[in-house]
C-alpha cells in the first residue's frame, strides 16, 4: 500500500501553489452568493465538525466531470476524507480518477478557506442558516508503475445549511431543480488541461450541458467518453430506495474496491 505523502509538506505545497493565482478557470462565488455574509466566526465553527460527509454524500453516478477542451468525460470518486488534525481546516483525501479507461489512484487535500451563509430561507422552515464552503484541493495521482501521472490543482464551492438544532447537512434543499448541484470543483490537470466536476452538474462547462432536469452531454461530445453515460438520476424500482441506489452504485461501479 502507499504511504501518504507527509501531511505538513503536502499542506504548504496545497497553500503555496501558484496555479491558484494564476488559473483563468475560476469559480464565480460572487453569482451564487448575493446576499451571503463572509464569517471567519462560521468557519471556525465549521472547524469543530466533521464535515467530510459533505464531499461524500452523492452517488457516484450523480458526479459528473470533463477534462480537457473537447470535453471528454472525466469520473472521480473519493474513497476516504478524513481531517488532517482535531479542528483543522484541511482533509485528507484519497480515491481515483478515470479518464477514458484508465483508473488511477490519488492523495491530496481539500483545504477549507472562506465561509458564507445567509440567515433562515423562509423557503424552508427547518432550515436557520444557509451556507457555502470555499476553498482549494490539490491531488497527486500515481499508479504501479509510475510514482506520479498527474497533479490536480483547484478550487472548489459546497453548500450546507444548519437545522434548528445546530446540524449541518448537505444543501439539497433544491433537489429535482433544473440546475440543482453541488460540490462544484474546477481546475487543472497537470496546469495544461482544464479539468472540472460536481454533483449533478458541472461548473464552467461550456457548451456540453444541454440537458434541462438532468445533466445531458451535448452529442458533439458524445464521442469524448461519453457514449455510456446513463445520467445522473436513478430508475428506483424497488420499494426501498436506498438499495435500489446502492444496487446500481455496485452495477456501475469502476473504481477498485481494494486499496492499492
Amino acid at each position: 500500500m502507499r504511504s501518504l505523502i507527509s501531511a505538513s509538506l503536502f499542506l504548504i505545497l496545497l497553500i503555496s501553489s501558484p496555479a491558484f493565482a494564476q488559473m483563468g478557470n475560476e469559480l464565480n462565488i460572487d453569482s451564487v452568493n448575493a446576499g451571503y455574509k463572509n464569517s471567519a466566526d462560521v468557519l471556525n465553527k465549521l472547524t469543530h465538525t466533521d464535515l467530510s460527509f459533505l464531499w461524500m454524500n452523492t452517488p457516484n453516478r450523480a458526479i459528473v466531470g470533463f477534462i480537457g477542451k473537447n470535453y471528454s468525460r472525466f469520473q472521480i470518486k473519493f474513497t476516504s476524507i478524513k481531517r488532517n488534525a482535531p479542528n483543522a481546516t484541511a482533509y485528507v483525501v484519497t480515491g481515483y480518477t478515470r479518464k477514458w479507461d484508465t483508473v488511477r489512484y490519488f492523495t491530496g487535500f481539500i483545504a477549507l478557506e472562506h465561509a458564507w451563509y445567509v440567515e433562515t430561507n423562509p423557503d424552508f422552515g427547518d432550515t436557520v442558516k444557509e451556507g457555502i464552503l470555499t476553498g482549494k484541493y490539490n491531488f497527486i495521482e500515481a499508479t504501479n508503475e509510475l510514482p506520479c501521472t498527474g497533479r490536480l490543482l483547484g478550487s472548489f464551492m459546497t453548500s450546507w445549511y444548519t437545522d434548528k438544532s445546530g446540524n449541518i447537512h448537505y444543501d439539497d434543499l433544491n433537489s429535482g431543480d433544473d440546475g440543482d448541484c453541488n460540490n462544484q470543483f474546477t481546475g487543472t490537470w497537470n496546469k495544461t488541461l482544464i479539468c472540472n466536476w460536481g454533483d449533478y452538474r458541472i461548473p464552467n462547462s461550456g457548451n456540453l450541458d444541454e440537458g434541462v432536469g438532468e445533466f445531458a452531454p451535448d452529442s458533439a461530445y458524445v464521442k469524448y467518453g461519453w457514449q455510456n453515460f446513463k445520467g445522473t438520476e436513478y430508475d428506483v424500482s424497488s420499494d426501498n430506495e436506498k438499495d435500489a441506489i446502492k444496487a446500481q452504485e455496485k452495477a456501475d461501479q469502476w473504481w477498485p474496491t481494494k486499496k492499492p
